[in-house]
């Protein structure tokens, strides 16, 4: 289902997701054409709307931002990603087989992707996927990251253990998560 709503006297459509595992309203503002709100199963139309209505400055002042960010730079286009996909997986999987050469993480594959909300994941069938823009990170945001991805091999989710596991690789992983916020996807 999707929704009309008008932002900056102009019509900007809002992507409505039901999900049966969420327990509350999240709003992504992803790209200027790309505004998804993810909402339990069963949330009626006037608690969408209420949401849609308080969000409305924070949409508006996302939007701006990245007007002006994809004013300035054209990185993070199809076109820059296609140019720099070999480069960044070449980088990825040298950098990936040195941090694994003592652990011996097994995984299946390594996927090389252009996405709009994520460094990296790791699903079920052992699959490591990362942002082509981890390779032009500092080196040490660029290590956060497959470790984090590697680490979910041994706990698929962000539990306690998990984070315990990350901490054994990088004991200052909290200043780099922190760091990693700040950068652009």
């Amino acid at each position: 289902m999707d929704i009309k709503i008008e932002i900056n006297e102009q019509l900007k459509i809002i992507k409505i997701k039901h999900n049966h595992f969420s327990r509350s309203i999240r709003l992504a503002v992803c790209g200027v054409d790309d505004i998804v709100l993810t909402c339990p199963k069963r949330t009626s139309q006037k608690v969408i709307d209420q949401a849609l209505a308080q969000w409305q400055g924070y949409i508006e002042d996302k939007l701006a931002e990245l007007s002006k960010k994809a004013s300035l730079s054209p990185f993070g286009t199809e076109s820059d990603y296609r140019i720099k996909k070999p480069h960044a997986k070449r980088e990825i999987i040298a950098r990936l087989t040195e941090l694994n050469v003592n652990n011996q993480f097994v995984f299946n594959k390594v996927a090389i992707r252009n996405p709009k909300t994520r460094w990296g994941s790791c699903s079920h069938s052992k699959t490591l996927s990362f942002s082509y823009k981890v390779a032009f990170l500092a080196p040490e945001l660029r290590d956060y990251v497959i470790i984090h991805e590697l680490c979910h091999l041994k706990v698929f989710n962000h539990s306690p253990e998990f984070w315990t596991q990350v901490s054994n690789f990088l004991p200052n992983y909290k200043v780099l998560r922190r760091r990693l916020k700040n950068e652009d996807l």
